[in-house]
């Protein structure tokens, strides 16, 4: 059970933006990463499947760094920064 400020308890999901991020990347990487064999056994135009590898490329390369694996270092070292950030004006 999480409780709110209030002392309620909350019978809920919390959205959490990173884990909103982490999901979506690793939904994103698996689509990129099955779009090719999928390709190779669907289509038969060569110039399709190559569309298609292509774009899975620009998909993998366009994802984030945030990982089921290590969302947590990540976080907390944007979060150490923005603290120093802070002090440091």
């Amino acid at each position: 059970r999480h409780y709110m400020a209030t002392g309620r308890p909350l019978l809920t999901g919390i959205l959490q933006p990173v884990g909103v991020y982490v999901a979506t990347t690793e939904l994103a990487f698996s689509v990129a990463m099955c779009a090719v064999p999928i390709s190779t056994l669907i289509l038969k135009d060569k110039k399709a499947r190559q569309s298609l590898f292509d774009a899975s490329i620009v998909l993998t390369r366009s994802l984030g760094a945030f990982t089921v694996l290590n969302y947590e270092e990540l976080l907390s070292e944007a979060m150490s920064k923005s603290s120093d950030r802070r002090q440091a004006h």
